[in-house]
């Protein structure tokens, strides 16, 4: 069901040939004119489905194009390693089309240590009443890797981040645009297949579960206000 894991697998590296800055970093974007996982979907690189705005929010976007609804993916140019991954959102997620899927990984082209992907993704896959976000350590179909709950509705800002340490990740989610123990929400500590550092990289998506249509029939957007690194070592 979950297949965050797909992203990149079979993806060739050198169709990341165009790149955004954000959050000053650089972020390649990803695109392809054949069906790639996630999903599997056609992905672009165009402004229309990527593009910083006048206020340095990231916008990803769902969009209907030529007969194909195409998707958005970006990679994180950096290694970044063991440390805190921070994505402050700037629009709810409770309200995505429920065969949306917006995705926070990192992810290694190497199979060791299954990837190397730890995941925070919103989605319903397609059923109403599901939950609407879940933490993973994959690999997700083995017992106690996966833990799903609700973001509150109507919840227009949010702050969401995994720490990442040898044998451990803490994920946790935080209304409104800071990071402060009254405004937790939510929170999972995972010391199960926690993954070595090596060469994974951070990804952002949104795309479409199966490949299918969005089942509203419209464009989908998430909005980005901010991403943060805080590097560990050990």
């Amino acid at each position: 069901m979950f297949l965050s894991i797909l992203a990149s697998l079979a993806f060739p590296r050198d169709l990341y040939s165009k790149t955004i800055a954000f959050s000053g970093y650089e972020w390649a974007i990803k695109q392809s004119e054949e069906r790639f996982g996630p999903g599997p979907n056609y992905f672009s690189d165009s402004a229309e489905n990527v593009f910083v705005d006048d206020k340095k929010r990231l916008h990803l976007k769902i969009t209907r194009r030529d007969g194909k609804w195409r998707c958005a993916e970006i990679l994180l140019k950096k290694k970044a390693g063991y440390g805190t991954y921070r994505l402050t959102l700037d629009a709810p997620t409770d309200t995505l089309d429920r065969r949306a899927v917006f995705g926070f990984f990192t992810w290694s082209d190497a199979p060791e240590d299954t990837h190397r992907e730890i995941d925070v993704e919103y989605s319903r896959w397609d059923m109403e009443k599901n939950e609407n976000t879940q933490y993973v350590i994959q690999p997700y179909e083995k017992e106690g890797n996966t833990h799903r709950f609700d973001v509150p509705a109507k919840l227009n800002k949010s702050v969401h981040q995994f720490q990442w340490s040898p044998g451990r990740v803490v994920f946790q989610s935080f209304k409104g645009d800071k990071v402060e123990k009254s405004s937790l929400f939510h929170t999972w500590t995972t010391m199960q297949d926690a993954p070595h550092a090596g060469d994974e990289a951070l990804h952002l998506n949104l795309w479409l579960f199966r490949g299918a249509a969005p089942a509203g029939g419209q464009p989908v957007e998430v909005v980005i206000k901010k991403f943060e690194f805080t590097p560990e070592k050990f």
